[in-house]
């Protein structure tokens, strides 16, 4: 199954945020496994931008509220309009950049592409919208997501600890790095004001810490170890390898890790209304022993929690979906709006689940993506 790590809300609160520098800074400086990592992240927080929004999308249609929020006119310039757009059905803003056309006229990262040029698109695929977007002006007609899926301004800072190290590349060269760490994870960057992280490696109790106290070439050396790999870093200052290594040993030992499975665990002893700021929430039918039943299910951060009602004070089960694919089904056992959970491993249970109407298939199916994207398989 490999070692998997958590996109958190503050990571994924720079996802939303932020406005990425339109000249792109050289790739010679990465090494060859983070400019991978980096494409492989970005791709992934980018589709998780498009599936939050197309989430919020299909409820706004579920209950007849969807509309048009804000109008927009783009000028090109030197050629680029200064923004990217990620999925179909709806085309949704994925990425804008700073200082550019698009920036300016006030476009936000999770803009649902309404129309283009007075031409409606919210059905029209990734292909015929970039169609749609020629000439050098775009009038746009947009539904704004980011400030209706999450209130950015309430997140906190969320790390532990920050400041430059060295680490050791593949190639057993040393490169320096800026490094922030979470109670879960620690990440490293370019530089400081970085957006995007060129790896991250898991702080769970499994993690061990080897230490050597004497200065090595001319490093004071520490390397982290887990089933999934290590990562060998060092400092020329022997204080701030102490407090590193400090601060590390005290996330493994103490109480600060709070584990997923812990957390799932635990929102299985909870009623639904008690597993806060969920993925995804409603009456889904679900297919098991050839019979259809109706339950009420709970998506949050990858683990699908199955009630027997909404009112129900426990739930009767749960599904932990690391790595699992969704599918549509076209019909089954005389359902229409069918789609299936595809596990990653043949051992694992598949799920055949069903909705009333497809705006409520395409929201779960929205929801489920983006909650599972969440979860990223750094041994892959």
């Amino acid at each position: 199954m490999g070692v998997w790590v958590y996109i958190g809300e503050n990571e994924e609160a720079q996802v939303w945020k932020r406005h990425e520098p339109l000249a792109r800074s050289s790739s010679g400086d990465s090494t060859v496994s983070e400019r991978d990592f980096m494409k492989r992240y970005t791709a992934i927080t980018h589709r998780m931008v498009h599936r939050k929004a197309s989430g919020e999308t299909y409820k706004r249609l579920g209950d007849n509220s969807l509309e048009i929020t804000k109008r927009l006119q783009i000028h090109r310039q030197g050629g680029e309009f200064g923004f990217r757009i990620h999925g179909s059905r709806p085309v949704v803003v994925s990425a804008v950049e700073e200082e550019t056309p698009a920036e300016e006229s006030g476009l936000e990262v999770g803009d649902v592409i309404m129309s283009i040029n007075g031409v409606h698109c919210l059905e029209s695929s990734h292909s015929d919208v970039v169609k749609l977007a020629k000439g050098d002006v775009l009038e746009l007609e947009l539904a704004r997501t980011a400030d209706v899926v999450r209130d950015l301004g309430t997140l906190g800072p969320g790390g532990v600890m920050e400041g430059r190290l060295w680490k050791v590349s593949r190639t057993g060269g040393w490169v320096e790095r800026y490094f922030h760490l979470t109670p879960s994870c620690l990440y490293w960057y370019k530089t400081a004001i970085s957006t995007h992280p060129l790896g991250v490696f898991p702080i769970t109790p499994e993690v061990t810490v080897l230490q050597k106290d004497c200065p090595q070439d001319p490093y004071y050396v520490f390397t982290l170890r887990t089933n999934g790999g290590r990562l060998c870093l060092g400092s020329l200052d022997l204080d701030v390898y102490k407090e590193w290594t400090h601060c590390i040993h005290e996330l493994i030992n103490g109480e600060h890790y709070d584990t997923w499975l812990r957390k799932s665990h635990d929102n299985v002893l909870v009623p639904p209304r008690g597993i806060l700021h969920p993925d995804c929430a409603g009456t889904i039918t679900k297919w098991w022993n050839r019979i259809w039943t109706k339950r009420f299910c709970v998506l949050k951060d990858a683990c699908l929690y199955f009630y027997q009602a909404e009112e129900a004070p426990v739930a009767l089960s749960a599904a932990h979906l690391h790595g699992y694919r969704i599918n549509m089904v076209t019909s089954l056992g005389g359902k229409k709006y069918v789609f299936e959970l595809v596990p990653p491993q043949s051992n694992l249970r598949h799920y055949y689940l069903a909705t009333e109407t497809e705006t409520e298939r395409k929201r779960w199916l929205a929801a489920l993506e983006y909650s599972i994207d969440r979860w990223i398989n750094v041994k892959k």
